[in-house]
């Protein structure tokens, strides 16, 4: 959001005054409204970094965005996936040769059912 101000550093710097006789000193004036304008354009300086940093930060929020959004387009695809299968995992609390025991097991079992297992995908 642009910083609304009342004047700028050139409407300062080229404001004149009317003079009267009790009036301030020129230098004691000039001198402060040099200050002002210093502190102006500061603020100006700060204002645009903020505003240019502020639509940096927007952009990579938008790509972050998109990447969250395409993950999670992902995981709902996978989650699919994973609820199309039937089948609990067998709990294996043995090693590897209690393994290899169960699936000759299990081979043997699909032979006398009249099945190979050599050709099962």
């Amino acid at each position: 959001m642009p910083l609304k101000l009342k004047l700028s550093a050139d409407e300062i710097y080229n404001k004149e005054f009317t003079g009267s006789k009790s009036g301030y000193d020129c230098l004691q004036v000039d001198t402060m409204l040099d200050s002002v304008i210093a502190d102006y354009e500061a603020m100006d300086g700060y204002v645009n970094k903020t505003d240019a940093r502020v639509a940096e930060l927007e952009k990579y929020n938008k790509i972050l965005n998109d990447r969250v959004t395409k993950l999670e387009t992902d995981n709902a695809i996978l989650q699919k996936k994973l609820s199309d299968f039937t089948g609990p995992l067998p709990e294996t609390n043995g090693d590897n040769l209690d393994l290899l025991k169960r699936v000759s097991k299990l081979e043997e079992a699909l032979y006398k059912l009249g099945g190979d297992p050599t050709k099962i995908k």
